[in-house]
């Protein structure tokens, strides 16, 4: 090998690397970002992390419907570029898209994505976390008289539709009001007590949950009890209505049922036998008397 040759092997050798990584490849890196509840009030940061030293970073404050996208003059082999969302409101959270693969960890792009494609998107959505609504139930039961009640209990929740997740909704849809839906949750006597000393509500009534998928503008769910007792009176200490619920409210309502005395109509069959007959007796004994 001549010294001619081996003095151009080298100058290859250092030179096409270089020409490589200064090729302009026309590519780029673009977050789309979208609020699923069509938020325009909130905001994600939106930074593009690139770290083959090549490609500045970049920062976008991005609301829903909006992209940014963030030019790349190419990136050496092995190298990687991020795009992640941060200030993300707490009761939000976001899910990534990148090439056909969707899930929570942020969008990431090698050199030959990035070679390959030409053009890459990131599209960041952001959902709303679920509100929650916990009932509880109570017997109240210090007037009762004549026959024992059942205390068991349905109580319908109702909102607009496709918003409730739980609760029982088989022997509801077809009494919910048109554009609504609703589910139903069953009580079996008073609802169960926090029994464990180390649980933050020690103490208090175990309740059962409903979740609800809001939107920008709230949401509205009604309670009531379905009975049609007479001898049982039914309060709420909600008045019936949850309103308003947003993104990662958390509400309650506790029903009480009060069971009262009646008078004669709580009488036991045997009970009632006996006021007839004694009604008959005081009858028959006025009657021989004025006749």
């Amino acid at each position: 090998m001549n010294l001619k040759r081996a003095f151009l092997i080298v100058m290859a050798t250092m030179l096409l690397p270089g020409y490589a990584l200064a090729q302009d490849l026309s590519i780029g890196m673009t977050a789309n970002v979208d609020f699923d509840d069509n938020n325009t009030e909130e905001t994600v940061t939106v930074t593009f992390s690139c770290n083959d030293g090549n490609n500045p970073n970049a920062v976008a404050v991005l609301g829903d419907g909006d992209s940014f996208r963030h030019p790349n003059d190419g990136m050496a082999v092995g190298f990687v570029c991020t795009v992640t969302a941060t200030d993300v409101n707490e009761n939000y959270f976001v899910e990534y898209t990148a090439l056909g693969v969707t899930s929570p960890v942020p969008c990431s792009f090698t050199d030959t994505d990035l070679g390959e494609t030409g053009e890459v998107d990131c599209n960041i959505v952001a959902y709303p976390e679920n509100a929650s609504i916990g009932v509880t139930k109570v017997w109240n039961l210090e007037g009762a008289g004549g026959d024992p009640v059942v205390q068991t209990a349905s109580i319908r929740l109702t909102a607009a539709e496709d918003v409730l997740e739980g609760g029982d909704s088989e022997d509801c849809a077809e009494t919910a009001p048109a554009g609504s839906e609703c589910v139903i949750l069953f009580f079996d006597g008073d609802s169960p007590t926090d029994t464990d000393p180390d649980s933050p509500n020690f103490g208090e009534l175990i309740p059962q949950t409903v979740s609800v998928i809001t939107d920008v503008g709230g949401v509205t769910v009604s309670l009531e009890e379905i009975n049609d007792n007479s001898a049982v009176e039914v309060s709420n200490d909600c008045g019936g209505m949850i309103e308003d619920l947003e993104p990662g409210d958390s509400a309650s309502c506790g029903f009480t049922n009060t069971v009262f005395f009646e008078g004669i109509p709580t009488l036991s069959q045997y009970g009632m036998a006996i006021m007839v007959l004694l009604m008959l007796g005081v009858g028959f004994v006025g009657f021989r008397r004025f006749v």
